[in-house]
């Protein structure tokens, strides 16, 4: 098995290296199996990952792979190998008679709290609607479940039948309310918003449930719902504001796309849509392609790249350079430093203080910080830090806590927080 070594120790399989020493193999797929098996059995994490990543290379190019990847998926008690093997699955391609298999599992413990109770009722749904002729005479094992004894089943395969017969099942909709009836600790509020997640795809079909989907809107960290609310229902933006501005950005995002698509956009049109966190690496592309002449918006850019994540913030930065390669930008990483940990300690107070849109402000920040960012500017970590110690001291108080026990290296940069120069 391929791996490479990140610094700070944690290693990670390398995707391009397996996909090459496959392809070493020639058409000898049956002795590159043998391998992938065997480390997909391993000890070590990273590498049964890669060797399921491999799976999904070798595709149905040799007929055991897919019984090893559902077998992992059934089996597994690893729930990153679980949802690793199902987007091999995914990769090398579902048909409808994998039904019965997707039935299975939404009767199955491995979709329990984990990303599997989104991603199974959607590969349904998806069979449904490219293959219907076809996946019809496998739904009754998809449909028998909307009467099993467990709720959680009983709303998984709702999900999985909300798009295609939601207008003419009533007992979809009444699995669905249920859920929305239970009590919002954590792992309700985790099914309600994989929910809503795929309720919003389904579109007006969803109409019955809009008025569980306002309520659950209704909670402090929940308001994107509103959007999923506009899509199914948007004639409520002329009662209900939260909804009439989500379409108002919908409109907004509808007259920059047209611009981008029509070239009919100035200098200071991308000056502005550097502030839009939508349309910032658009613009970030266009500016670049002016080239040296676009100079000024240079600082714009920079700016740009706060709250984005790593591959983003990536781009960016490579969109700045070529506008001027001399530029000089000082990164901090928040992945592999002290700062994943402090910042997770201040989220772990800011979750055990009343829900406020400025705490709420709070923990975004904080939680794109412990996993996501890759990098961040020194200003940026200055901003962050400075507004957990004026809007949560005891959340900075944790945040400082957080970071003592780690020898902290310091770079050479006159802009990072206190807390920096203190410890």
């Amino acid at each position: 098995m391929v791996l490479h070594t990140r610094p700070g120790g944690h290693q990670l399989f390398d995707s391009n290296q397996i996909t090459d020493a496959i392809q070493a193999f020639g058409k000898n797929h049956e002795a590159a199996f043998v391998i992938l098996e065997k480390a997909g059995n391993d000890t070590n994490r990273f590498v049964r990952a890669g060797a399921i990543y491999g799976m999904g290379e070798l595709g149905k190019s040799v007929p055991e792979v897919t019984p090893f990847l559902w077998e992992v998926v059934y089996s597994s008690r690893n729930s990153l190998d679980r949802c690793r093997a199902f987007q091999s699955l995914q990769k090398i391609g579902f048909e409808p008679p994998d039904i019965p298999k997707f039935a299975r599992l939404l009767s199955n413990l491995a979709c329990n709290q984990n990303i599997l109770t989104m991603l199974v009722p959607e590969a349904i749904s998806g069979l449904i609607e490219s293959n219907s002729p076809v996946a019809r005479p496998y739904l009754i094992s998809v449909e028998s479940l909307l009467d099993d004894s467990d709720p959680d089943t009983q709303f998984r395969a709702a999900l999985a039948l909300v798009k295609s017969q939601g207008a003419n099942n009533p007992k979809i909709f009444s699995a669905l309310h249920e859920l929305f009836q239970r009590p919002n600790n954590r792992d309700n509020k985790y099914y309600k918003m994989l929910a809503v997640q795929i309720l919003g795809d389904a579109g007006p079909v969803a109409r019955p449930l809009v008025p569980d989907l306002l309520e659950f809107a209704k909670l402090p960290d929940e308001g994107d719902t509103y959007r999923v609310v506009a899509e199914i229902a948007p004639e409520l933006g002329a009662k209900i504001p939260e909804v009439a501005q989500v379409l108002k950005e919908q409109q907004r995002e509808q007259r920059w796309t047209e611009k981008w698509r029509s070239g009919s956009y100035s200098f200071e049109d991308l000056r502005t849509a550097l502030t839009d966190p939508a349309q910032a690496l658009t613009a970030a592309n266009h500016l670049a392609e002016i080239g040296v002449t676009a100079k000024a918006a240079v600082p714009e850019m920079i700016k740009a790249l706060w709250g984005k994540d790593e591959d983003t913030r990536n781009k960016i930065l490579a969109d700045i350079h070529k506008i001027d390669p001399r530029v000089t930008v000082t990164k901090i990483d928040v992945d592999d430093s002290p700062f994943a940990g402090a910042f997770g300690s201040a989220d772990s107070v800011l979750e055990k203080m009343p829900a406020s849109p400025e705490n709420n402000a709070l923990k975004n920040a904080c939680a794109q910080m412990m996993g996501g960012a890759g990098w961040v500017l020194p200003e940026e970590l200055a901003a962050i830090t400075n507004n957990l110690a004026v809007g949560a001291p005891a959340a900075y108080h944790a945040f400082l806590e957080g970071l003592k026990p780690a020898a902290c290296v310091k770079p050479s940069t006159a802009q990072l927080p206190d807390v920096w120069t203190n410890h």
